[in-house]
This record gives structure tokens, C-alpha cells and sequence, in this order.
């Protein structure tokens, strides 16, 4: 009896240990992606400008974060936070070497910065925008994708939405490190005012229509030119174009306040002078204040933004129009 029963229960024992026993994956089988199929090859063929962005907003982030503690600590022990060069309170107007000096250390390296910002829309049109498609139709690649069950409008949508967006949230933090390095070093302090070339595009909005535009143009350019090199230059004219003329047009956008005062009445040192004429014993002025920025920078913002449309939809109808490209 016993015999038995140690049998039973062996083989009882065996039974289930046999049936759960899990079946060991193949050697050869391949990790899952969080990204699959054409995503994934959009993503592996533009990973290195991905890796570039993503160094170049760090290196933004790390100057940015940098200068701007630096000024602040030499406004608060200056004590000269918030004074006009020649204006203002008492306090500012016995601070004025220290003024002076403020602006001969931090003037240049604040200029730098946004240099570095305005240019970003022109690198993100030549080295992303332009090779995008360009790289593609010049090496023939774009047939391969298409012979493998995937349609003209699927390549192109995936080739263009995920850069896209990827330059989106760079140019706005970029914009936005660049805005908040300026509203600290103060406007009237550092001498650096919203309104110039140099202030305008890279300290708001405005710096997200541009680079979206710049991704457009080259996008449009490798269609058109189907070279990655002449598609690069082509853009960079491009967006030089755009650039000189809007700025030409930018003061047209809202109406001025105008003004007739009598002589010695000053505008302030924030708004940005249309005209300051002295008539028949009277000054006639007209400006855009200071509140006025963010509206003008919406406005030309919006403008790069439907350009940008127009060409992105001229983009997919050339590639829909191509039997072969």
C-alpha cells in the first residue's frame, strides 16, 4: 500500500511540473522596439540630427542657465536691477558707471546668445528640412520603402511628422531660455531692446514660426531639387528672403500709438520709435510700446506658420503628382 501511494504521488508530482514548464524564447529572436515599422526607420535614418538637436538645447540650456545666474548676481550687488541708462530714480542715476559696466560684460555674451537662437531656424532648414527628402529621392532609397506595402502618403507623413514636432520643442525651448535670459538682464539696463533684429525673432514665438518655416522650405527644396546640397542653399536664400522682408513689414503689422506733444516730451526707452518729428513748435511721435511686443511676434509667428503650410502641402502634392520620382 505504501509502494503504491509513493507512486501516485510521484507521478502526481511530475504531472503538473512537466505541463508548466516554459518553452525558452530562440536564440536568435530579436528585442521588442518601442517604435515599429516605418516609424522605426524614420527615426534610425534621422537619429544622428536627433542626437545633434538634443546637444545643441543642452549646450542653449547650460549657457543659458549660466549667464543668467551671472547677471543676477551682478545686478543685485550693484543694486542696479531694473535702472534706465541715463534715467530713472536717483539711486540709477548715481549707479551709472555701474551701468556702464554692466553692459561692457554682459552686453556681447547676451548678443551672442541670440545669435545662436536666431540662427537655429536656418540649421534646422538646411541640415534638416532640405536633406529630409532630398537624401532620399537623389539616393533612390524612397522606391525600396514604397515596394514594401507602404503607400507614397504614409512615407511621406512619417518623414515629415516626427521631425517636424522634433523641431517644435527645440525652437521653443530655445525661445523660451532665450526670453528668460533677456527678462532678467532687463531691457533698459543692458541695452538690448525687443524690437531689434537681433531680440525679436529669437525671444518669442516668433522663433517657432521661423523654424518650422525653415523645416518647409527645405522640405519643398529636396522635392524641387531631388540634391541634397542644391536643396541646402536654396533654402538658406530662401529664408534669408523671408526674413529681410517680413522685417521690412514688421511695424505695419498693428497701428502705432501717435501722438502730438509738446516739445521735450519723450517716448520710453522700451517702445520701439516709429517716427519722433518736431512740427510747428510740436512733437508728432508715433511707437509701438513695450505691451505691444508679444502681439507683433504672434502676428509674424502666424505668418511663418501659414507659409509654412502652404509649402508642406505643395510638398506632398509633388510627391502624389510623381509616378516616378
Amino acid at each position: 500500500m505504501s509502494t503504491d501511494i509513493t507512486g501516485i504521488t510521484g507521478t502526481a508530482a511530475e504531472s503538473p511540473r512537466t505541463a508548466t514548464a516554459p518553452t525558452p524564447p530562440p536564440a536568435d529572436a530579436e528585442p521588442r522596439r518601442l517604435l515599429h515599422g516605418l516609424t522605426w526607420l524614420v527615426w534610425r535614418r534621422h537619429r544622428a540630427a536627433a542626437f545633434a538637436g538634443l546637444a545643441i538645447v543642452v549646450a542653449l540650456a547650460a549657457y543659458s542657465f549660466h549667464l543668467h545666474q551671472a547677471i543676477g548676481e551682478f545686478l543685485d550687488a550693484r543694486g542696479i536691477r531694473g535702472c534706465l541708462y541715463m534715467g530713472g530714480t536717483e539711486p540709477c542715476l548715481n549707479a551709472q558707471w555701474e551701468i556702464t559696466q554692466y553692459r561692457q560684460k554682459f552686453y556681447d555674451d547676451l548678443r551672442y546668445l541670440m545669435i545662436a537662437v536666431l540662427a537655429l531656424p536656418y540649421l534646422v532648414g538646411a541640415f534638416v528640412g532640405a536633406p529630409l527628402i532630398a537624401r532620399e529621392l537623389e539616393a533612390g532609397t524612397h522606391t525600396l520603402v514604397w515596394t514594401q506595402s507602404v503607400t507614397r502618403g504614409q512615407w511621406l507623413a512619417r518623414s515629415l511628422a516626427l521631425p517636424l514636432a522634433a523641431v517644435t520643442v527645440v525652437s521653443a525651448t530655445a525661445a523660451s531660455l532665450a526670453s528668460w535670459v533677456l527678462t532678467e538682464a532687463g531691457q533698459t539696463t543692458i541695452g538690448m531692446y525687443w524690437y531689434s533684429r537681433i531680440v525679436f525673432i529669437p525671444s518669442g514665438p516668433a522663433l517657432i514660426g521661423y523654424t518650422v518655416l525653415g523645416f518647409a522650405i527645405g522640405a519643398a527644396a529636396g522635392v524641387l531639387t531631388r540634391k541634397v546640397i542644391p536643396s541646402m542653399a536654396a533654402t538658406l536664400v530662401g529664408m534669408s528672403a523671408v526674413t529681410l522682408l517680413l522685417t521690412a513689414v514688421r511695424n505695419e503689422y498693428l497701428s502705432p500709438v501717435a501722438r502730438v506733444v509738446d516739445s521735450g516730451t519723450h517716448i520710453p526707452q522700451t517702445a520701439w520709435t516709429i517716427y519722433d518729428d518736431f512740427h510747428d513748435g510740436r512733437m508728432r511721435q508715433a511707437y509701438h510700446p513695450l505691451s505691444s511686443m508679444r502681439d507683433l511676434q504672434f502676428i509674424e509667428a502666424g505668418i511663418c506658420l501659414a507659409l509654412a503650410a502652404v509649402l508642406l502641402a505643395l510638398t506632398v502634392r509633388l510627391v502624389a503628382l510623381r509616378r516616378r520620382v
